[in-house]
């Protein structure tokens, strides 16, 4: 039994890490990168702007290095920019003296959203309590709903009834 879970817990890490993965490349192709450069910087950067404002916010790495960075797994870039320390564990709460070589998922670090400018946590925070909010309701009216829909379908199998709240269930479940 053991080994059944642990085998199954494995699968489940690697299955998150692909599909983590896969979203990560999608979200940093060239394209989306330079659309973020622009966003962040100017609207009217020239490609040599843009190629400098990547490379200085640790986007000229190779995209496996960005991908274990954005885990946590390997160090953070840092880079002196200005005579400033820039880096991907260095924000203005963490100052470059006292921040920490990895930071990403592993340590509990979701980074901050460009689009909100704020902790990427603090966003899903209220996103999934949301989310929690409505399915607790979903519950609430869908499984007795469900559970009289079935009897009633269970007690009169095969009849019209029967098919008609079969396809009633099956359109309703299949409309978002």
């Amino acid at each position: 039994m053991l080994m059944f879970l642990l085998r199954r817990f494995g699968i489940m890490i690697l299955t998150a890490l692909c599909l983590t993965f896969i979203v990560f490349f999608l979200t940093n192709l060239t394209p989306n990168l330079e659309k973020l450069a622009r966003s962040e910087g100017s609207v009217r950067m020239t490609d040599e702007q843009v190629a400098s404002w990547l490379d200085n916010n640790g986007y000229a790495q190779p995209l496996i290095v960005r991908y274990g960075q954005w885990l946590g797994a390997m160090p953070g870039w840092t880079k002196v920019i200005d005579g400033e320390n820039k880096g991907r564990c260095i924000n203005a709460s963490t100052p470059a003296a006292s921040a920490p070589s990895f930071c990403g998922i592993l340590q509990g670090d979701w980074g901050t959203s460009t689009v909100f400018k704020r902790p990427v946590a603090e966003i899903l925070d209220r996103a999934l309590g949301a989310t929690g909010w409505l399915m607790l309701w979903v519950m609430i009216i869908m499984v007795p709903s469900a559970l009289a829909l079935g009897v009633l379908a269970g007690m009169r199998e095969g009849s019209r009834t029967d098919r008609v709240l079969s396809v009633f269930s099956i359109a309703s479940t299949a409309t978002p």
